[in-house]
């Protein structure tokens, strides 16, 4: 009697647990493909403003001495970031499922 107190008691602790994630998850979920096409937007901006600036020398070495920030390594990585972010997302959407299916069992 005691182990079906517990299994029901964790099922009804997965399923409040499962409802309180999928709210937000799903919020992020949906909000990351608009980050991942902003990404990619900005992206090939940088890369058209260096390919015009590159036929101005003199504005290029300008600009480059005082970028702060470096757009070879921004322009890699944030394409990966959002990637590895929607990867994140799915690994979580994915063990929601898990708990919510393992709450459906114990009730």
């Amino acid at each position: 009697m005691i182990d079906q107190e517990k299994q029901a008691l964790f099922g009804q602790l997965a399923a409040d647990l499962t409802r309180e994630l999928v709210g937000p998850m799903d919020f992020v979920d949906r909000n990351l493909t608009h980050i991942e096409d902003y990404i990619y937007d900005l992206v090939a901006l940088l890369k058209l403003y260096r390919d015009k600036t590159r036929t101005i020398p003199d504005l290029l070495e300008e600009i480059d001495a005082q970028d702060a920030m470096d757009t070879d390594f921004l322009m890699q990585d944030f394409p990966k970031l959002a990637s590895s972010i929607h990867e994140a997302v799915q690994t979580i959407h994915r063990k929601i499922e898990m708990l919510s299916q393992g709450a459906n069992v114990g009730i």
